[in-house]
């Protein structure tokens, strides 16, 4: 595979989240997650990754939950092809629910 293959627009199959110190693997945003990421020529990065439950609300009540439910990042993205893999380093990347 070559580096230009990955550039365009990608829908998310999955996501999980793995504790470092314990191991236990997680689907903080559901089993059916949603999301799309988008990788530029220019190395720009972009990813949304919302739960499968969300849903649109303007209550100010739900303001928590629809935080809490979604995940977001645009930055830049450097990589390293092998024989079979790319590593993908994320620059200045901080995702976390609150």
């Amino acid at each position: 595979m070559n580096i230009k293959e990955l550039w365009g627009s990608w829908d998310l199959i999955s996501f999980s989240h793995t504790l470092l110190e314990t191991k236990i693997k997680t689907n903080i945003m559901g089993d059916n997650p949603n999301g799309t990421i988008i990788f530029t020529e220019d190395n720009c990065v972009s990813v949304i990754i919302t739960n499968e439950s969300r849903k649109t609300s303007n209550d100010i009540e739900d303001t928590n939950y629809l935080y809490n439910s979604m995940m977001a990042y645009m930055g830049r993205y450097s990589s390293m092809e092998t024989n079979v893999t790319f590593i993908l380093k994320f620059h200045g990347i901080h995702l976390g629910l609150v």
